[in-house]
């Protein structure tokens, strides 16, 4: 379940983000706006990963699970 929330939460920042990047026309304000949601989807990316990551060694995973 923890792997599917964080795989959701990865893609659906992404696409939000190359949704947004497709929408905005080039400017000054589009700049900031792309630089935040550049930052909030990295960091969504890195969280999403950590959590993971955690779930994976609390919960006793292997390889060969």
């Amino acid at each position: 379940m923890v792997q599917i929330v964080c795989s959701l939460l990865i893609f659906g920042s992404s696409i939000g983000y190359l949704v947004l990047l497709a929408k905005l026309k080039q400017n000054k304000l589009t700049e900031k706006v792309l630089s935040n949601a550049s930052q909030l989807t990295f960091s969504c990316y890195l969280l999403s990963f950590a959590v993971y990551l955690l779930y994976c060694q609390t919960s006793g995973m292997t390889v060969k699970n």
